[in-house]
């Protein structure tokens, strides 16, 4: 009988499981400079706190022409307001900037810094204050041109063709030694608690939001930029619940993988949306206990003519 029970119990577990770490795909935006895929799973996690955007941006005119496409996405911690919030201004803000479009990496690092403004400012009002905080990466595509703008351990790798990869952000982590100095230097303080944490608390040194642990939380993102060539084949973004458990080297083979001709006589699905959804179930069956959200633009059919000259 207390095998019967264990069986239904165990089956029960594995259903509710697989439920929880179901994949969905948002819908396409049009118009963007890039094919791209888009996959995102709760994971088993209690809620999903990641948000990610997609925009064809426009020059200041309110007619004028797209000039480049916005991938973003927002890893929530303590919450889901901060990563919200980001992905829903992130656009504006990045426009409405007076470096914008001439200076795209200036505009960028404005525009993290208003969002982390506005957010805190509201974080303060709100009855209690809000402890919500958010990493950010963004890539930006001008013509041939990619800026990545990131803060905190979500990550942007370029994948190329024979598989080498790119990293075109580096991870905020309490423990790097300018992000200890940086830290150390504001009065805070770097300490051990199962990884290494800013004050004990937060596992990354750079976000938007994080009131509490203002100003040792630095808003301000680094920027890389990459000039596409035959020899890429696919951007990778996505948040820590993939690269907890998985190597760029890994993505890299995953994502080659599933982007590969399909044999003669199948149905050509989308390869972004191909690789971005094995990218979620390796990362789930790798053992990833976070919330898992993938991006791959496809850099094989780039629309090089607009933005070539920023």
């Amino acid at each position: 009988m207390l095998v019967i029970v264990f069986v239904f119990l165990f089956l029960i577990r594995r259903f509710l499981r697989g439920q929880k770490v179901g994949l969905s795909a948002p819908t396409k935006v049009p118009g963007t400079a890039y094919p791209y895929g888009l996959s995102e799973s709760i994971g088993r996690r209690a809620s999903m706190e990641d948000r990610n955007i997609v925009l064809v941006l426009k020059d200041k005119q309110r007619n004028g022409p797209s000039i480049a496409t916005l991938f973003g996405l927002f890893d929530g911690h303590a919450g889901s307001a901060a990563a919200e919030f980001c992905s829903s201004r992130i656009g504006t803000a990045l426009t409405n900037e007076t470096a914008w479009p001439h200076s795209p990496s200036e505009a960028l690092v404005n525009a993290f810094h208003i969002l982390d403004a506005s957010f805190l400012e509201l974080a303060r009002l709100h009855r209690p204050p809000l402890n919500d905080g958010t990493t950010a990466v963004v890539a930006l595509t001008l013509g041939s041109r990619i800026l990545v703008a990131n803060a905190g351990d979500s990550r942007a790798v370029l994948v190329q063709r024979d598989g080498r990869t790119v990293a075109l952000s580096e991870d905020h982590k309490p423990n790097r030694p300018d992000e200890i100095a940086r830290i150390k230097a504001l009065g805070g303080g770097v300490y051990f608690h199962g990884v290494w944490r800013v004050g004990g608390v937060l596992a990354v040194s750079r976000a938007i939001g994080d009131l509490p642990l203002k100003p040792f939380i630095s808003s301000t993102p680094e920027i890389r930029e990459w000039d596409v060539s035959g020899e890429d084949c696919a951007l990778v973004i996505a948040c820590d619940g993939l690269w907890d458990v998985l190597s760029n080297e890994q993505v890299a083979d995953v994502t080659l993988a599933a982007m590969a001709p399909l044999p003669q006589g199948e149905k050509p699905h989308d390869p972004g949306q191909r690789a971005s959804s094995a990218l979620v179930r390796q990362a789930i069956i790798s053992g990833s206990m976070d919330n898992v959200s993938v991006i791959v633009v496809d850099l094989r059919s780039a629309k090089t003519t607009a933005g070539d000259n920023f």
